[in-house]
């Protein structure tokens, strides 16, 4: 099994299991960045790179979870 074998619906469950995390990843840098984390801080570097890299699985979770129109052909579940 790989990505390719998900269906839409299962592709879209994980999205939003996942869009939850971006979420608060977003806020967690954003809360540090108004607090004065400096960009060298490894805590702020690392939890960046988490919120960075939980975004892109978002992005291509959701577009796994469309039926057709992201570069793909129509997938029926």
């Amino acid at each position: 099994m790989d990505g390719d074998d998900l269906t839409t619906e299962q592709a879209r469950k994980m999205h939003q299991s996942l869009f939850r995390l971006a979420n608060y990843l977003h806020r967690l840098v954003a809360r540090m960045e108004k607090r004065g984390f400096p960009p060298s801080d490894r805590l702020y570097q690392h939890t960046k790179k988490a919120y960075d890299a939980v975004c892109s699985l978002c992005v291509e979770l959701h577009y796994r979870s469309c039926e057709s129109g992201v570069g793909r052909p129509r997938k029926d579940n």
